[in-house]
């Protein structure tokens, strides 16, 4: 494995401690794809201080490399490309050639590839909408051993969309993902069994697993786990902790994390009642069209509590 791919993992897995030190490495032996990376995690402020500038100096740098590499049949310089076009780095966004890069690195075999390009069939982005295609694709992924590819080809299963409906197939892929560390992978085992699907109910077990996404600090884990704590499911009740993880989701825009938080407010549940509070949280749940938000935002006007009726 490559350095780039490995860092790339790692990444994924939101350990970016390690993703970093690899993108480093990659970087000293010459590998155009790395300094990406390490151009990323700047832009993003990922484990390194925030410095666009600097990782705009570094994209546009290695910019041209990373196009020869491509070119020449490297599946991961592909990819990178592809990267490029689609957050607009050095280049004007173009998702035509986004798609183009993507399907050229994915049919080179790059699983990061292929669930990016699938991702872009599930959700009709530059490309007619396809869950079959998706599915396939999230399929190829999932086949390399990559978590991301897994979890998503479990969703498809889960759902049966683009494939046909099989929840003890999903669970086997959420498990795989989750044995690997991927925080989405585990707060989706957690569901599992949490709800008892095609497994047998363990609330613990689903406290366990919200436990180690939400330590990654998984937004959906997170205020999962504080639900738990909020009903005192597989954990003892216990309300302030409930109210400090759903804070810890709703900062990083999580709808879910956010009305739940200004549930906590309206009804005085782990924190000191504050209906202004709960009306804008409320509210930017509804902004994201979460349905929880947009309905209880409508009983705050209804009522006139925390705003004017």
């Amino acid at each position: 494995m490559s350095f780039y791919s490995e860092a790339r993992r790692y990444q994924e897995l939101r350990q970016y401690e390690k993703a970093y030190a690899l993108y480093e490495k990659g970087a000293e032996s010459g590998d155009e794809k790395c300094f990406y990376g390490l151009a990323m995690f700047h832009y993003e402020g990922y484990f390194v201080e925030k410095d666009e500038a600097k990782a705009n100096e570094i994209f546009k740098a290695h910019f041209d490399a990373i196009c020869n590499q491509a070119r020449a049949g490297d599946a991961e310089a592909a990819f990178v490309v592809a990267c490029y076009f689609s957050n607009g780095f050095t280049v004007e966004t173009d998702e035509q050639l986004v798609i183009e890069w993507l399907t050229r690195s994915a049919e080179l075999g790059y699983a990061t590839a292929q669930w990016r390009l699938g991702y872009m069939y599930h959700h009709g982005q530059g490309v007619e909408q396809n869950p079959q295609k998706a599915a396939e694709l999230y399929q190829l992924s999932a086949d390399q051993g990559n978590s991301t590819g897994q979890w998503r080809l479990g969703w498809m299963c889960e759902l049966g969309k683009g494939i046909k409906q099989n929840v003890q197939k999903a669970v086997e892929l959420y498990q795989l993902s989750a044995d690997q560390g991927d925080s989405i992978g585990q707060w989706y085992l957690g569901d599992a069994y949490h709800w008892g699907k095609s497994v047998e109910q363990d609330l613990k077990k689903a406290v366990e697993l919200y436990q180690l996404s939400a330590n990654q600090g998984d937004p959906n884990g997170q205020w999962r786990l504080g639900f738990m704590y909020q009903l005192g499911e597989g954990v003892e009740q216990d309300l302030e902790k409930a109210a400090e993880l759903y804070q810890l989701s709703a900062e990083q825009g999580n709808s879910e994390g956010q009305w739940h938080l200004g549930y906590m407010y309206q009804y005085s549940k782990g924190v000191e009642q504050d209906l202004k509070k709960a009306v804008e949280l409320y509210q930017l749940s509804a902004e994201q069209g979460n349905s929880d938000g947009q309905w209880r935002l409508g009983f705050m006007y209804q009522l006139g509590e925390g705003v004017e009726q």
